[in-house]
């Protein structure tokens, strides 16, 4: 029984150190940034409910296929791999999964806004 435990705590401590962490940012920091790309990751509808000042939408599920290299909207935006990339959604959960297909498709500096729409405008009632 003692080997199953091992062989359990391998496979949670295999698990939690090869997941990779996604990279976040507060309000504040938010509020600091500069030259970023701003993306926000809901749906369509979510968007035109509300939105974040300066985000742009593009749909989580939509992603990997407009920022893949050459993409129309790549080049509209003028979006390279070196730059600042900021990702928000409802919550933190969509932008954080966001971060991690972009992270695969090369970037190198993106970021998932932690509490996303919730938290700003949680924040701008004050």
């Amino acid at each position: 029984m003692h080997w199953l435990l091992r062989v359990g705590l391998v496979c949670v401590l295999f698990w939690v150190f090869s997941t990779p962490k996604t990279q976040t940012i507060n309000y504040y920091q938010l509020l600091e940034t500069k030259d970023a790309v701003l993306i926000d990751v809901r749906t369509r509808q979510e968007f035109q409910e509300g939105s974040i000042p300066n985000f742009i939408n593009v749909p989580l599920g939509e992603l990997k296929i407009a920022l893949r290299h050459g993409s129309n909207f790549q080049a509209q935006h003028g979006i390279t791999k070196d730059q600042k990339i900021i990702l928000s959604c409802r919550s933190g959960h969509r932008s954080a999964n966001g971060v991690q297909i972009l992270k695969k498709l090369g970037y190198k500096h993106v970021y998932s806004y932690s509490g996303g729409y919730s938290d700003w405008t949680s924040r701008q009632n004050v």
